[in-house]
C-alpha cells in the first residue's frame, strides 16, 4: 500500500481538470479520418508480447491548420492496423503498454503546457483521464502493480516522478524538485524500485523502504545530464547515457564503465539479451540518416548492421530490430543480415 501524495491537489479540483482532460481526449475522434492524409508517425512501442505495436499517427493540413495525432495499434500477424479514440501529443517516450496488453497509458494531446495522461481501453476504445498536469514518460512496472510518469505543476507544484498503484490509485513521490531530467528514469527487474537521474546523479528508490540511494553522484558544483536509463536484461547492470558516450554500472559494486561514443539526433538505447542497439550517425550525418549499431557486451565491441533513414528503435523479437524508416514508415531489420522488410505504410491513410 502506497503513502498518498500529501501534496496533491483537492479531489473535486482534480476531478474537474481530470474531467476536462478527458474532453480533450474525445473531441473530434476521427474527424480528419480519410480527409486529412497521415504525414509523421512516432513513438512506436512494441506490446509485452511483441504481437502488437502502439504507435502515434499524425494528421496535418497546413492550409486547413490541422494538426491532429491519434494513437494507432497495429497488430502484426495480420498487418491490420487501427485508429484509436486516443488523442495524443507528439512527445518522446509518450506511451507505455498495460503488461496485459489491454490498455495503453498515453500523453493526451493539447498544448505544451497542458499534456496529461489518458488511459485507453483497446477492447472499448474508452478514454478516461489518469492525470491532468503536464506529464511524460509514463511507465507500467514489468508486473503491472504500479505505473510512473513525470510531471510538472505551476510554479508552486515543482517537477516531480510519481509512482502510482494501478490497483488503488495511491500515489508515492519518488523525487521532487527543480530538476529536467526525472524523465531519463526506467523500473528495476522485478518492479521493486525505480532508477533516476537528477542534476546531482543517477539513484535507485526502493518502494518497500520509500528511501533512494546513490548510485553515481555528480562532482561538487557540477550538474549530471544522465539520460536514455536502461536495465540490462538480468538487472545486475543499469546503462546511461552522457555527453556522447554511454556507460555501464555495476549494481553491485557500483563501478562505472565507459563502453561506447555515439553520436545521432535521435539517440536510443535498447538493452536485450543479443546487446545494446542504438544509432549513430552515418559520417557527418545525424539526423537523415543513420547507423543501426549493436554492441556485444561480452566481446565489448560495436558492430553495423545497417543503415537507413532510421529512428525510434525498438527489440521486435531475438532476430529483428523496429525502426521508424522516413517519417511513415515502419520497418523490421534482421539483426544478422540487415535487410529491412516493411511492416506498416501511413502512406494514403
Amino acid at each position: 500500500m502506497l503513502a498518498s501524495d500529501s501534496n496533491r491537489r483537492p479531489a473535486t479540483l482534480r476531478s474537474i481538470r481530470r474531467a476536462v482532460v478527458l474532453i480533450a481526449c474525445c473531441i473530434s475522434i476521427h474527424t480528419w479520418a480519410g480527409v486529412v492524409p497521415i504525414t509523421m508517425l512516432t513513438d512506436p512501442v512494441v506490446s509485452p508480447s511483441g504481437k502488437r505495436i502502439a504507435f502515434v499517427g499524425t494528421r496535418q493540413d497546413k492550409k486547413a491548420d490541422v494538426i491532429d495525432s491519434r494513437l494507432w495499434v497495429l497488430t502484426l500477424a495480420d498487418g491490420k492496423a487501427v485508429e484509436t479514440a486516443a488523442d495524443m501529443s507528439v512527445r518522446l517516450f509518450g506511451l507505455t503498454w498495460s503488461p496485459d496488453e489491454s490498455a495503453v497509458i498515453f500523453i493526451t494531446g493539447g498544448t505544451e503546457k497542458f499534456n496529461g495522461l489518458g488511459r485507453i481501453e483497446l477492447a472499448s476504445n474508452s478514454v478516461s483521464s489518469v492525470e491532468a498536469s503536464d506529464c511524460w514518460s509514463p511507465k507500467y512496472s514489468p508486473d503491472g502493480r504500479f505505473f510512473g510518469f513525470a510531471r510538472k505543476g505551476d510554479s508552486r507544484d515543482p517537477y516531480r516522478l510519481v509512482i502510482e498503484n494501478s490497483s488503488t490509485s495511491e500515489r508515492l513521490t519518488v523525487a521532487e524538485g527543480e530538476n529536467h531530467w526525472y524523465w531519463c528514469w526506467c523500473w528495476d527487474r522485478d518492479g521493486t524500485g525505480v532508477f533516476y537521474s537528477k542534476n546531482k546523479g543517477i539513484f535507485r528508490y526502493d518502494i518497500q523502504t520509500r528511501h533512494s540511494e546513490p548510485l553515481v553522484e555528480a562532482r561538487s558544483g557540477e550538474k549530471m545530464q544522465a539520460e536514455f536509463l536502461t536495465l540490462s536484461p538480468d538487472g545486475t547492470r543499469l546503462g546511461y547515457f552522457s555527453d556522447k558516450w554511454f556507460y555501464e554500472i555495476d549494481l553491485k559494486t557500483r563501478g562505472v564503465r565507459k563502453l561506447f561514443e555515439a553520436d545521432h539526433y535521435f539517440e536510443c538505447f535498447q538493452w536485450t539479451p543479443q546487446g545494446i542497439f542504438y544509432l549513430d550517425k552515418d559520417g557527418a550525418e545525424r539526423r537523415r540518416q543513420a547507423r543501426l549499431m549493436l554492441y556485444d557486451t561480452k566481446a565489448g565491441k560495436s558492430a553495423q548492421i545497417s543503415v537507413g533513414p532510421y529512428s525510434y528503435i525498438q527489440p521486435l523479437n531475438d532476430s529483428q530490430v523496429l525502426v521508424r524508416w522516413g517519417n511513415m514508415e515502419l520497418h523490421a531489420i534482421d539483426i544478422r543480415t540487415g535487410k529491412d522488410k516493411l511492416i506498416f505504410s501511413g502512406a494514403g491513410r
